[in-house]
């Protein structure tokens, strides 16, 4: 086997797939971190083992453990990226971190539309792995490999948090204690409850990134129609549509299938009347405590989708702003 090298660049070319192109011809946030996952596979395939092979013959799945991204250009139907990806030396306990800057093969030359990173982990399969010794079916991991690996995500250690410190436990009084409200009262936030399914798990049983994309995508529009400014009704009645400018996703432990996720959404800011920023977290409880899985931060606006004005940014007017902080309009 030919030793794994991640210090190189590798490109990918792709495409946004139809299901994600849900308004006009244009891709949502989560077509571009589909396609940044599907360099990150394509990256790990050609530097050594691949997604299958970590897992199948070394026991560890690879996992994207932080996203980043800043969306500058609209990504549309049909049209082809080229993702390039730089690596740098992984480091022990953090992973493999990897730079991303997504263009599109435009006719006269290539246009900027995506740059982000992300944050690579080989989490290993604890019933095959932890139990000395390995399975006749297991290798070890190559040396080169051995940065990436962690017994599990909450074994990653995350460089600070730039937006503010990740979530903590919420302890409860005892085990067999009811969960607490969340939000606390008079937040404006929203909880949403549901099971982890299992189309957003892989390796079997874990929550992987992408189910947490899918997530933030659900609860935003979940959180707008919650405060009577729902996507569909300012589509048809206003031709505005949100768009996404910044994400940041952060995986903190494991989630697992069938578990019950809570997931609380707030707005936290507008910025220049144009934007509003906002902030995801999940907890699946264990025993006595409410423990934090993941946290995301997103940047929205909304942009025209009729007139002249097609594809420009919108103004937050009041109604909007009140209704996103959940004030009485």
């Amino acid at each position: 086997m030919n030793a794994p090298r991640h210090t190189f660049d590798t490109t990918t070319a792709g495409r946004p797939r139809h299901e994600g192109v849900n308004v006009r011809t244009w891709a949502g946030f989560r077509q571009y971190l589909c396609l940044l996952e599907e360099a990150v596979l394509d990256h790990f395939h050609r530097s050594g083992p691949g997604a299958r092979r970590l897992y199948e013959e070394f026991g560890h799945g690879l996992d994207i453990v932080e996203s980043t991204g800043t969306y500058s250009a609209p990504l549309l139907l049909d049209e082809t990226t080229r993702t390039r990806l730089t690596a740098t030396e992984p480091v022990p306990r953090q992973g493999l971190r990897l730079k991303a800057r997504m263009t599109i093969n435009a006719p006269e030359q290539a246009r900027p539309v995506f740059r982000g990173t992300a944050r690579v982990a080989l989490v290993a399969d604890r019933d095959r792995t932890n139990r000395p010794p390995l399975p006749p079916e297991l290798q070890p991991l190559p040396p080169e490999l051995r940065p990436l690996a962690v017994d599990s995500v909450d074994a990653v250690a995350h460089p600070a948090l730039p937006a503010g410190s990740p979530p903590t436990p919420l302890r409860l009084p005892s085990p067999t204690a009811p969960e607490p409200v969340l939000p606390d009262p008079g937040s404006n936030a929203l909880l949403w409850r549901r099971r982890v399914p299992y189309f957003h798990c892989h390796y079997d049983r874990r929550m992987q990134h992408a189910g947490y994309v899918r997530i933030l995508e659900d609860v935003v529009d979940r959180y707008l129609a919650a405060r009577g400014i729902a996507i569909g009704d300012h589509l048809a009645t206003r031709g505005l549509v949100p768009v996404v400018h910044r994400t940041r996703i952060r995986m903190l432990a494991d989630a697992f299938m069938e578990e019950r996720l809570h997931t609380v959404f707030a707005v936290t800011d507008i910025i220049r009347g144009t934007l509003f920023d906002a902030r995801m977290d999940c907890y699946v409880r264990r025993g006595d405590a409410l423990v934090p899985t993941a946290t995301a931060t997103i940047t929205h606006g909304y942009a025209h989708t009729t007139g002249e004005r097609t594809g420009a940014p919108a103004e937050l007017d009041e109604p909007i702003v009140k209704a996103l902080l959940g004030e009485p309009r």
